[in-house]
C-alpha cells in the first residue's frame, strides 16, 4: 500500500480532525454512502461514515457519536479499539475556505448490521444519496471513486494480517495546494 507523506497545515487552514468507522458485516463487507461532500468541484464518491470531531471530544467517542446518527448503529468507543489508519491533506469548501484534515480510522464489525439514517443531521442528508454493503472484490474492480484510496488494499490487510501496531498511512484523496 503506497505511504503518503502528509506537509504541516497551510498558513490560514482550519484544522478540522475525522473519526471515520470502517463498519464490517458478519460477510466482510464494508458499508459506504455515497454523496458529494463540502469539498469544492467533488464529483459523487462512495466514503465510510464518520465525520467532524468536536473540540475536546476524543476520537473514538466522535467515531461511535457519529456511527450513531449515520448508521443508527449503536457502540462504545471502548468497542472501536485503535486507529487503524490515517490520512491526511488539505480541501476547500464551497465557499473557498482552506481545510487541513486528519482522518482517523477505527475497525468494527457488526454480525447483523442495519442501517437507520434517521439520526442524520439535515445536512449530511443533503449531501449523501445511497449507501451499500462492498465485498473486497467489488471495491477492487470498481471504477467509482472510494474515499480512501486503497480501501480494498487497507481492508485486505486489516482481514489478513490483523490490526497494525502504528495506524497506516493513506493517501490522500484531494489534491494539494501549492506550498
Amino acid at each position: 500500500m503506497p505511504e503518503a507523506t502528509p506537509r504541516d497545515p497551510l498558513p490560514g487552514a482550519v484544522v478540522r480532525p475525522s473519526a471515520r468507522v470502517l463498519l464490517l458485516d458478519g460477510r466482510d463487507r464494508v458499508l459506504l454512502f455515497r454523496g458529494r461532500g463540502l469539498v469544492k468541484g467533488s464529483d459523487l464518491a462512495w466514503f465510510t461514515p464518520g465525520g467532524g470531531v468536536n473540540p475536546g471530544e476524543d476520537l473514538a467517542v466522535a467515531a461511535a457519536r457519529e456511527l450513531r446518527e449515520e448508521t443508527g448503529q449503536v457502540t462504545s468507543p471502548e468497542d472501536l479499539g485503535p486507529v487503524v489508519a490515517v490520512s491526511r491533506g488539505h480541501w476547500t469548501d464551497l465557499d473557498d475556505r482552506l481545510f487541513y484534515a486528519r482522518d482517523h480510522y477505527f475497525l468494527l464489525r457488526v454480525p447483523e448490521p442495519s442501517v437507520d439514517v434517521s439520526g442524520m443531521e439535515d445536512l449530511e442528508r443533503s449531501l449523501m444519496d445511497t449507501f451499500r454493503w462492498w465485498t473486497l472484490p467489488e471495491l477492487r474492480t470498481t471504477g467509482d471513486h472510494v474515499i480512501p484510496p486503497g480501501l480494498s488494499g487497507l481492508l485486505d490487510r486489516l482481514l489478513t494480517g490483523g490490526l497494525p501496531a502504528e495506524p497506516l498511512v493513506l493517501p490522500w484523496h484531494h489534491p494539494e495546494p501549492p506550498p
